[in-house]
């Protein structure tokens, strides 16, 4: 039975774009053992609040992930320059 998983990308840069590709891949991998549902990023970046990347919806900042359900995991790649 597969498992179903709430994902949050902390980071709407770069890396967090390239996530959302890479959950995409997992996703219809034959084998995988979880789906990942990617409900949105968070970025502190308030000019990204509200704009899709791959899709994906950019939730709010950081400070709003007070607001998600418990069941929600969060994923964190810095970009090479921090």
């Amino acid at each position: 039975m597969m498992t179903k998983i709430k994902l949050v990308i902390l980071g709407a840069g770069a890396r967090g774009r390239d996530l959302v590709g890479v959950v995409r891949d997992i996703n219809n991998h034959p084998y995988s053992e979880h789906t990942y549902d990617v409900i949105g990023f968070l970025d502190n970046d308030e000019s990204k609040w509200g704009c899709e990347v791959h899709g994906v919806e950019v939730l709010g900042g950081l400070p709003d992930a007070k607001e998600l359900p418990n069941d929600v995991k969060f994923r964190y790649f810095p970009n090479a320059a921090s």
